[in-house]
């Protein structure tokens, strides 16, 4: 466990549950069939669906020249973002309770439709895995 605090000095809460806000490939690289804007509307979108579902924090997903979307996305969370990574990506509903001693969990793709990195975010697992982690 966190015998430091610093989980708690960043969220206020003894074990924290993070989001990771994903992007895709930046225009100009093979997978960058979007704009800039369009990239960061999504980006700031998804990190304000973390925050109303009741996520601790978001943190974005490591993606050279990232600086301006990180930027927007750190003026848009109303939580903090960007935490050390005690249990990574890989969380689900399903095996929360194997992560109870965990002083953070970082979620992505479980709660996307589709269960893949790129889809957009289900409001509606979000809420269901922060309600689950609140009570574990």
């Amino acid at each position: 466990m966190d015998t430091q605090g610093v989980i708690n000095s960043l969220f206020g809460v003894p074990r924290a549950l993070v989001g990771v806000v994903h992007t895709v490939g930046l225009p100009g690289t093979p997978a960058g069939d979007r704009s800039i804007d369009e990239i960061l509307e999504t980006a700031v979108a998804e990190a304000r669906l973390y925050a109303s579902a009741g996520f601790h924090g978001v943190m974005m997903e490591i993606v050279a020249a990232l600086a301006v979307i990180g930027r927007e996305v750190r003026r848009a969370a109303t939580v903090p973002l960007g935490v050390p990574t005690l249990v990574g990506s890989g969380v689900t509903l399903n095996n929360l309770h194997d992560y109870l001693e965990a002083d953070a969990l970082i979620v992505g793709s479980s709660i996307k439709h589709g269960g893949v990195w790129s889809g957009s975010i289900d409001q509606s697992r979000a809420r269901e895995l922060a309600r689950a982690f609140k009570r574990s």
